[in-house]
């Protein structure tokens, strides 16, 4: 048995300074390039909308709405959901490959890479569902996705109204009490 301690694995030196996934053996190159452009959007702050770049949607000939950008926040969510379970799935095969060739090396290391995996999908999955529920927030509050954040200023006009109403109600409740009392 080795010295080697659990958190103590050997990465590439690029995985080390970029955080990105190599291309491991065995493992579906989409994958890895898909978990790839998640890590690159998250560390270089890409965050555009590659599918409608200039928030405007050409085929309907209208701009992105709350409710556009709600479902596209729940496809994003929905695919690395799917990404999460098909990397793990194929991460996890190889840990029991190499644990079964009795290789403990690159069994840790495979093991490190889907603990990155894992906690980097969960981290990016609970970030849009932040996003989904405060978009949801808005659109129950408001189905058009337009929220009216001025505050209502009351008119002088409408002042003097409720005041002459008042006024009329009180010369007629005073003089209703005077003419029967």
């Amino acid at each position: 048995m080795t010295n080697n301690i659990y958190y103590d694995l050997k990465y590439d030196k690029d995985v080390k300074q970029f955080q990105y996934l190599p291309y491991l053996y065995n493992i579906n190159r989409n994958y890895i390039d898909e978990f790839n452009t998640i890590i690159l959007k998250k560390k270089s702050g890409y965050f555009i909308d590659e599918n409608n770049p200039n928030n405007y949607i050409k085929d309907s000939n209208r701009y992105i709405n709350d409710s556009d950008r709600m479902l596209s926040y729940r496809k994003r969510y929905t695919d690395n959901d799917i990404l999460y379970e098909n990397l793990s799935v194929e991460l996890n095969n190889m840990i029991i490959y190499y644990n079964g060739l009795k290789d403990y090396n690159n069994q840790r290391i495979y093991d490190g890479y889907l603990y990155k995996v894992q906690s980097h999908i969960y981290n990016e999955n609970k970030r849009i569902l932040n996003i989904i529920n405060e978009i949801d927030g808005i659109l129950v509050k408001n189905q058009h996705g337009i929220v009216d954040l001025r505050t209502k200023i009351i008119n002088i006009n409408y002042l003097l109204l409720i005041l002459l109403v008042i006024f009329i109600t009180y010369i007629c409740i005073y003089s209703y009490t005077y003419e029967y009392t």
